[in-house]
């Protein structure tokens, strides 16, 4: 990993020590730590130092002049439930319990970590599916309209390659999957 030109702070070493572990670049590192970086200066003080209402300022701060985010926020302010200094609790809703909505409690270090986790590098955008293209409805509702208007229904099959990266070196498996003619009736 290359050197940085400030002293990293040992949550900062931790995160960076995770990241070469898991063989991510070091295009990876110097974005996350960037951000880092701005959350601080925005601060004036060590990012894993700010409280969960002064992200939710920084947040907020972000979203209104539309810096960097092309999707919603994973965590917004009404599900993050207290924050003792030292550990985070949040609501989520377990889907597979009857959309029950619960509280974990994380670690302040760990909930950090999986908020960066939802922080795409930059030029990436979350491309998400609505409606009749979403994972949960592509095998069912998209065979009923195909044959509603007429198609005949088909079956997504797929090809799969496997590529490495030429930065990261991390395997990445590519789905083909091959153009289906449908004639009209």
């Amino acid at each position: 990993m290359p050197q940085t030109s400030r002293t990293l702070s040992p949550h900062l070493q931790k995160m960076k020590l995770e990241m070469e572990l898991r063989g991510l670049s070091p295009q990876t590192l110097r974005h996350y730590l960037s951000r880092l970086r701005l959350l601080e200066k925005y601060f004036n003080k060590p990012a894993f130092n700010v409280s969960p209402d002064e992200l939710k300022q920084y947040l907020y701060y972000r979203i209104k002049s539309g810096i960097s985010y092309s999707s919603r926020v994973a965590i917004s302010n009404s599900r993050i439930k207290s924050f003792d200094g030292k550990s985070v609790s949040f609501s989520w809703k377990e889907y597979k319990d009857g959309n029950k909505s619960k509280v974990m409690t994380l670690g302040a270090e760990e909930s950090s970590r999986r908020f960066l986790l939802h922080v795409l590098p930059t030029r990436f955008t979350k491309i998400r599916h609505y409606g009749i293209l979403c994972s949960r409805n592509i095998s069912s509702k998209l065979s009923k309209c195909m044959t509603l208007a007429g198609k005949s229904p088909f079956r997504l099959t797929a090809k799969k390659y496997t590529k490495t990266g030429r930065s990261c070196g991390s395997q990445n498996i590519i789905m083909f999957f091959p153009k289906h003619s449908c004639s009209d009736p």
